[in-house]
């Protein structure tokens, strides 16, 4: 359920008209009624309010919890090829194991490329996964009105877009694969910079937020 479906059954459910709501809020109706028609979006502290007052989750009220079941919030992180690799080298172990306790054959040559294995997935798990550790990965969503960043170990913020300051892109290599580039994007607020790693259609995903934030600021 979008935003705007959310104020209206706020609305519905305590009786109030746009003009009772506006002002439990220290809002305009005309701010209300924009809401409702998917115009305009409410600040951050706004938001946090209604969710309060009105007694409903951020994650309903921003339509998180519907993510999985439909395109209203895009998602923009993809899969990376490090997941890729650990998903087939830990499928090549479990191979391994089956094949040794089916065959009962020498223990040394399992052994070995048992311990093999592990040291490549091992290898392969640091390396790919250093960085994220280390840096402020995060998981990002979007739709018209906004970005849902979402840092490790941290809730989800939501950043409208008149608030961004700057979106840069950059490939991760000079490769393309099929028709998706890889690379990163970085999400520079006035208050925090957001990396997000691993981005098919980098250039792309890119663009779409500058549009989405453009017409976002001349609704404002």
């Amino acid at each position: 359920m979008k935003f705007s479906d959310q104020i209206l059954k706020i609305r519905e459910d305590y009786h109030l008209t746009q003009e009772d709501l506006a002002n439990s809020l220290n809002v305009t109706r005309q701010a209300v009624s924009k809401w409702e028609r998917d115009l305009s979006y409410p600040d951050v502290e706004t938001i946090k309010e209604i969710a309060k007052k009105y007694n409903v989750s951020l994650n309903v009220l921003l339509g998180l919890v519907e993510t999985n079941k439909s395109d209203e919030n895009k998602p923009l992180a993809y899969k990376s090829f490090s997941t890729a690799i650990f998903v087939i080298l830990t499928i090549i172990i479990i191979i391994l194991s089956i094949a040794y306790v089916a065959s009962g054959g020498p223990i040394k040559e399992y052994d070995v490329l048992m311990g093999l294995a592990f040291i490549i997935v091992g290898f392969f798990a640091f390396i790919f996964n250093i960085d994220a550790i280390f840096s402020k990965s995060v998981r990002i969503s979007y739709n018209d009105y906004g970005l849902y960043i979402n840092p490790i170990y941290n809730k989800i913020i939501f950043v409208p877009y008149h608030e961004i300051v700057d979106i840069r892109s950059r490939n991760a290599s000079s490769r393309n694969y099929h028709w998706y580039t890889f690379g990163r994007i970085t999400i520079e607020t006035k208050d925090e910079t957001y990396h997000l790693r691993g981005v098919a259609q980098v250039h792309e995903i890119r663009g779409k937020l500058i549009e989405l934030k453009v017409k976002n600021t001349m609704l404002t």
